[in-house]
């Protein structure tokens, strides 16, 4: 007795299948993944910007100037760049966070010691830094689809001139 091996059975199943040139060229070399580093690179820069209204501004303005400066000697402030936005938010969603007690004054006490503090209502930091950080991902997204999106031809206008006539049978 000998074993065969079974035939294919046409000779598609056997070859691999190949993809057009014309969809190749649709498919966008850079996406929204490519640029993510990027946009996190942004995201710092503005958050040393944002950090200008603090006394830790003296040290984390000129860094994030330079490393906006980097950023955009290599090419990198297209879409990118809408992560300043996001950075901003970043620290109001902070600054929230740090004053999620208030507004107003929170008394505490332990075994030894007691006291009370003052705190900012954090809600405006709150919509702030949600809208921030929002508005720079949605639009570091939208510029980024925009830009690899295929481009179609527009559609054919109607002639105005040209009037359709109903059909009399």
């Amino acid at each position: 007795m000998t074993a065969h091996a079974p035939a294919p059975r046409n000779s598609a199943a056997v070859t691999p299948q190949t993809v057009p040139e014309a969809e190749l060229l649709t498919v966008a070399p850079l996406g929204v993944r490519a640029q993510v580093p990027w946009f996190f690179a942004w995201v710092a820069v503005g958050v040393g910007l944002a950090l200008a209204v603090t006394a830790l501004g003296i040290f984390a303005v000129p860094l994030a100037l330079l490393v906006a400066v980097l950023l955009i000697v290599f090419r990198h402030a297209d879409s990118s760049a809408f992560g300043v936005l996001a950075g901003v938010g970043l620290l109001s969603l902070y600054v929230a966070y740090v004053q999620r007690q208030g507004p107003g004054t929170a008394y505490w006490h332990t075994a030894k010691a007691s006291g009370s503090e003052q705190y900012l209502d954090p809600r405006p930091w709150l919509a702030a830094g949600v809208l921030l950080v929002a508005a720079g991902i949605g639009a570091f997204v939208w510029r980024r689809r925009r830009l690899t999106s295929p481009r179609r031809p527009p559609l054919p206008r109607p002639d105005p001139r040209a009037r359709q006539e109903p059909d009399r049978e």
